[in-house]
């Protein structure tokens, strides 16, 4: 099952799931019209084995009945809003979505036995500032304390299910991507627009992304308790500047920057950061023997503390009071936390960006 399965990630972990043989592969969205294209982009060949929900993945109703219908062996949880100035006005939708959605995808999982449930996470994750990142750090640490929880709570030693995020930066070609939008910009005759020419951000293709997704999650499941990482991380390289992105794609356009098309500077936007890590300094990377993914060794946020700040945070939406919103997801990010054993390899932290 793929939650988000019309967006550009869902639809390449779906048609590359499809490619690498699974029997059939359900695609639960709530856009009509991505499902539309979707099934445009899948080989017809391969239709009979693709089946498609409209849902919300907030609606418990609906991802319960999603789940016991299609009994699926793994769910990776794509769905997510992920426009940073969009969604500091929408902050509410964003913790409806990015929180609860997690939340509920991966209650269901546990309850009805799915065996592994891959959360697609973001290096906004990571010291975030922004909304987004704060509701994507929390849907991390949904799943880390759902990973590492006692028995008897869901995901933990009585739960079949395996939960693991996998984190990265930005992707090219996806919906909203900077490559995107230079691409229209240039089409378009100009001008591109780049908030600051400082910015840097880390980048990888749809394809690469979504088949060390996959890897990952083969990993995890090889794995057993005591040696495993609830959160795995993508090497991406080094970090791109902005404005070298801008400058080449003007280029291969057969155009010259700022002659033929002008660049212009907006100013950094509500919740952007100059650039982005892919980990903390809490979090230490540990080589698992596969090229370009690494297993994160970190402190992990009690399950129960995690449940306190959902309930005060749902109360938070409830009353459309956001500082007091942003206020429980920043607490539960200084939670007191339980540090979880520490695996053997681990290695200095820009290892994993030192390509």
């Amino acid at each position: 099952l793929v939650t988000g399965g019309a967006g550009s990630i869902g639809q390449t972990l779906v048609k590359r799931s499809l490619q690498l043989g699974a029997e059939a592969v359900l695609v639960a969205d709530n856009s009509e019209f991505g499902i539309f294209q979707l099934s445009q982009y899948i080989d017809e060949k391969d239709h009979d084995r693709l089946k498609v929900r409209i849902v919300d993945v907030a609606d418990r109703r609906q991802i319960t009945r999603v789940v016991t219908e299609f009994r699926p062996d793994i769910i990776f949880h794509a769905a997510a809003l992920k426009h940073v100035p969009l969604l500091e006005e929408n902050w509410d939708s964003a913790i409806q979505t990015n929180i609860f959605g997690t939340l509920v995808c991966a209650e269901v999982a546990a309850k009805c036995g799915v065996a592994q449930f891959v959360l697609i996470s973001s290096d906004k994750a990571v010291d975030p500032t922004s909304v987004l990142g704060m509701t994507k750090r929390a849907a991390e640490q949904i799943v880390s304390a759902l990973h590492g929880a006692p028995a008897g709570e869901p995901g933990g030693r009585g739960s079949a299910t395996k939960f693991i995020a996998v984190r990265f930066g930005n992707v090219f070609g996806s919906n909203g991507s900077v490559a995107t939008i230079f691409q229209a910009q240039i089409e378009a005759g100009g001008p591109v627009t780049i908030t600051d020419r400082r910015m840097t951000r880390y980048f990888m293709t749809v394809a690469e992304a979504v088949d060390l997704v996959i890897m990952s999650a083969t990993d995890a499941a090889s794995r057993h308790s005591g040696d495993d990482y609830a959160v795995y991380m993508l090497d991406m390289g080094k970090p791109v500047p902005i404005l070298e992105v801008a400058e080449t794609m003007i280029r291969m356009s057969g155009k010259s920057p700022y002659k033929d098309i002008a660049i212009r500077f907006t100013g950094i936007r509500p919740g952007e950061k100059l650039h982005e890590t892919l980990h903390g300094e809490d979090e230490e990377l540990v080589e698992l023997g596969i090229s370009k993914i690494f297993g994160l060794s970190t402190d992990v946020v009690e399950w129960s503390d995690v449940q306190i700040a959902l309930t005060a945070l749902q109360q938070s939406a409830k009353n459309q009071d956001k500082a007091a919103a942003l206020a429980v997801l920043a607490g539960l990010d200084r939670a007191k936390k339980a540090r979880g054993s520490i695996h053997q390899g681990a290695i200095p932290k820009t290892a994993g960006q030192a390509s």
